[in-house]
């Protein structure tokens, strides 16, 4: 009988779901820098309020604190953020944002 190696990504999944599940954060990297974030403040009704109304630097200061949202935003341009919010919800296992 022959057995089919697990892929790494299996892990990752259940990993990411388990996270989620117990709301663990989770950390990734974007253009060079490191970046946590707790998965329920990706969903938070808060955030995407501020994101639906386009405070921008208020939806990132609730996902990822002032200290994080300040490294995030310091030489970078408001046209990054689509890929960084693609790369957060890739971490967090969300749908794009």
């Amino acid at each position: 009988m022959t057995t089919t190696p697990k892929q790494p990504q299996d892990h990752q999944s259940k990993s990411k779901q388990r996270a989620e599940v117990l709301d663990e954060p989770v950390t990734f990297t974007f253009d060079g820098d490191e970046f946590t974030v707790r998965p329920s403040d990706a969903t938070s009704l808060e955030f995407l309020e501020a994101l639906e109304d386009e405070q921008l630097i208020a939806a990132l200061r609730l996902l990822l604190g002032r200290e994080q949202a300040s490294k995030l935003i310091k030489g970078r341009k408001v046209e990054q953020l689509e890929s960084f919010f693609e790369t957060m919800g890739e971490a967090v296992d969300t749908p794009n944002l």
